[in-house]
């Protein structure tokens, strides 16, 4: 009668809560109805203040005294029903439009910003510094290295690659000491 899922959750059969519900949703509605009921009478007692307490001790009027707005939010003219902010949806429209056009402003100069190669949000060469810290910083910690140990490591690092140049400086026939590139 009980499954217990991968995750830990124990279900019912199926067959076993059809079973279930019909047999005991009958005997739990009638006592159910009746909490309700209580429960829609007690709400009608309530009796609410005059001023509410909002958020931040703000207080909010009841909605019978709350200023409605008359004229419309973008064109100033007389709104001819209760509870509208705006005439028409042409109004609605333009509205959203000067409210949008900040934002869209916003998004040309940023564009423009970087296809000239900087970014705001990023910080364009202190960027790429960040990421040398942190690509450094992993490799360490991908090695496990105290301080000396680095040290040591970069030294031989170091003597190897003067080696190569020395032979590729032989093989060349050249006696220079520039450096080569390095890989």
């Amino acid at each position: 009668m009980f499954h217990e899922l991968r995750d830990g959750v124990v279900r019912l059969d199926p067959d076993f809560a059809k079973l279930l519900a019909q047999s005991l949703m009958p005997k739990m509605r009638g006592p159910a109805m009746e909490l309700a009921a209580q429960y829609v009478t007690q709400l009608r007692k309530v009796k609410v203040p005059y001023r509410l307490q909002r958020f931040g001790g703000k207080v909010a009027l009841p909605h019978s005294t709350a200023a409605v707005a008359t004229e419309c939010g973008y064109c100033k003219q007389p709104l001819h029903k209760k509870g509208l902010k705006f005439c028409g949806r042409h109004c609605y429209l333009r509205y959203s439009v000067d409210v949008r056009q900040p934002l869209k402003l916003a998004q040309v100069k940023l564009a423009a910003l970087r296809a000239q190669g900087i970014s705001p949000g990023h910080g364009g060469e202190a960027a790429k510094k960040r990421g040398a810290k942190i690509a450094e910083s992993n490799r360490r910690r991908a090695l496990n290295l105290l301080a000396a140990e680095r040290r040591a490591r970069r030294a031989v690092q170091q003597r190897e690659y003067r080696r190569r140049i020395m032979i590729s400086n032989n093989e060349t026939g050249s006696h220079s000491q520039e450096p080569v590139a390095r890989n």
